[in-house]
């Protein structure tokens, strides 16, 4: 979208075309590895807002496929089956927007490219499941694509089960850092008495009292 967004002459680029040309060779140059790594292109295959149209060209969308086959491979055929069917909830519908932006309208015009359509079967072979969920329209931007994989964790039960792996937040230590460095406001010069155990009870309610706010 960048790309493109970036390459796109218009009415509006006097003045800017530099700027516009140097951005793109600075994207394209900071990010080209993006279509070659497997976590990122698995991650946006298994995006039902994305899927596979957001790849620069049909090859690397390719190239992006066989890495997703090739991790399905390696999963056990029995590990979906073993899932707990507890029936699809209703999905909530978010209502439409308006594109707000000039990203918004190229997210669109993207998608609707090549968006094709396909019978709601329920497949069974990995394979066959990839086809018809690549085959289905995507979903609005807005949207959740953990509470699409949650309502149709039943028709593609091998792809839910590794949108598990590819769509959850990744492990960082940025929040136990900030907790960490929050001490420096419990305990200084002028609290200097406070006993450990009450400065691990402030730092639970400073951390956490947060949480049990309502709008």
């Amino acid at each position: 979208m960048l790309m493109r967004l970036l390459t796109n002459e218009t009415d509006e680029d006097h003045g800017i075309k530099a700027m516009k040309k140097t951005l793109a060779a600075a994207v394209k140059r900071r990010l080209s590895d993006g279509e070659t790594n497997p976590m990122y292109c698995i991650a946006t295959l298994l995006d039902p807002r994305y899927k596979d149209r957001f790849f620069s060209n049909s090859d690397t969308a390719t190239e992006a496929k066989e890495m997703l086959m090739l991790e399905l491979q390696r999963m056990s055929t029995g590990e979906a089956d073993k899932q707990e069917d507890l029936g699809e909830p209703p999905v909530r519908k978010l209502p439409k927007v308006q594109a707000s932006s000039s990203l918004d309208s190229l997210f669109d015009e993207i998608a609707g490219e090549r968006e094709s359509t396909s019978p709601g079967l329920a497949p069974v072979g990995a394979a066959i499941q990839l086809e018809t969920y690549l085959g289905e329209t995507t979903t609005a931007r807005e949207e959740n694509p953990l509470q699409y994989w949650g309502a149709h964790r039943v028709r593609f039960p091998i792809l839910a089960q590794m949108s598990k792996r590819y769509l959850s937040a990744p492990c960082s230590s940025v929040d136990s850092e900030r907790l960490f460095s929050s001490v420096s406001h419990v305990v200084d010069e002028k609290r200097n008495r406070l006993t450990a155990e009450n400065a691990e009870k402030l730092l639970f309610i400073k951390k956490n009292l947060p949480l049990t706010y309502t709008k």
